[in-house]
């Protein structure tokens, strides 16, 4: 699909969930709901914003009524491995994943392994604003699996997502740089 000449692509944002997310990035399970329909809810969720068409991930929520959260909304056959298995269909079906890497970002880490492993999925890995020089090192893996799906990357995606601009990477060639520069510790020549 195009819009004024461009590729429109669809993202699957990888990240720590945080604590206070967007409306737009819950999804609202009501009493009652099966694990079918959580599923459907899920995997069918994007939310369009013109060039960019975000895939997910998507924050399962008790539906809030009156300012409460409903309690144990949740169907007892919701379990953790369902939740992956949709988690790995929207990344399947996305155009790229953009990645906020972080040393408590482990649900972050799987999910870029999985995006790199398919070898149909773009992958970039970015780090959270606020990690460290050394902790970005410790991560040094997760930022060159981004590098396996390369061939996957487009210009369009460095352009489309403001994530990109806001670390000083404007070029597909600044993101390389950006992760070729990242090296582990135990590679570092101290000077």
């Amino acid at each position: 699909m195009t819009l004024e000449g461009f590729v429109k692509r669809t993202y699957y944002f990888a990240r720590r969930i945080p604590t206070h997310a967007s409306e737009e990035e819950c999804l609202s399970i009501l009493l009652g709901m099966s694990s079918d329909e959580i599923h459907r809810l899920y995997t069918e969720k994007v939310i369009d914003h013109g060039l960019v068409v975000s895939n997910g991930p998507w924050i399962l929520r008790p539906f809030l009524d009156a300012g409460v959260h409903q309690p144990n909304c949740f169907p007892e056959d919701l379990s953790p491995y369902r939740v992956w298995r949709m988690v790995q269909q929207k990344i399947a079906s996305s155009s790229a994943v953009v990645a906020l890497v972080d040393p408590k970002a482990y649900g972050t880490i799987a999910e870029i392994s999985y995006a790199a492993g398919l070898g149909t999925v773009g992958v970039y890995v970015l780090p959270a604003p606020d990690i460290t020089y050394e902790d970005r090192a410790d991560l040094w893996l997760s930022f060159q699996l981004s590098l396996e799906t390369s061939r996957l990357w487009m210009e369009e995606d460095i352009t489309n997502v403001d994530l990109f601009g806001e670390r000083n990477i404007h070029s597909l060639a600044d993101y390389r740089r950006f992760v070729e520069a990242i090296v582990p510790k135990f590679l570092r020549r101290e000077s």
